[in-house]
């Protein structure tokens, strides 16, 4: 993500290694969108992130696009309507993340 986005000036990157870090760095910061792995080792998984970021006053309406490895059909069908704004699948492709970046920019206007 460093490699892909560090090319854009008008985007500030900051990386969290695990969900519970990354609620405390949403909840300081307030981002724009917020990129999240669903599986983080140990501790809280994206889905739980998900539900506590939209509980909190500050991050409730914050567009999360989830980044997973889960991309088999009963994957797909069990990430469902859980409050991602987008679902994009590993490898991921450039185009795919630039659609998702650009779809949760313009819900910000």
């Amino acid at each position: 993500m460093r490699d892909f986005l560090g090319g854009f000036q008008a985007i500030r990157l900051l990386t969290a290694s695990t969900a519970e870090e990354g609620v405390q760095l949403a909840r300081r910061v307030v981002p724009d969108v917020i990129l999240m792995d669903i599986d983080f080792d140990g501790g809280m998984d994206g889905h739980e992130a998900l539900v506590l970021l939209r509980a909190l006053p500050e991050t409730r309406d914050v567009p999360v696009i989830a980044l997973t490895a889960h991309a088999s059909v009963s994957d797909r069908a069990r990430l469902g309507d859980s409050g991602f704004l987008r679902y994009l699948y590993k490898p991921l492709k450039v185009p795919e993340l630039e659609a998702a970046l650009a779809l949760a920019i313009t819900l910000e206007v």
